[in-house]
């Protein structure tokens, strides 16, 4: 039993070490992304309510 917990929280360490830079990763992409399309979909919806 000691051993299986043991095995769990090790395994569990391993992988949210693992998984920590991918999701800073796509975390930051996400953010990296909206900041970028974000001001350029206000310019289309302005754009677009001006030619209407």
């Amino acid at each position: 039993m000691c051993i299986n917990l043991f095995h769990t929280v090790f395994f569990l360490t391993v992988t949210s070490i693992w998984l920590l830079p991918c999701i800073v990763i796509v975390t930051f992409h996400s953010f990296l992304a909206f900041s970028l399309f974000h001001p350029c979909f206000l310019l289309c919806c302005c754009w677009q309510k001006q030619t209407e």
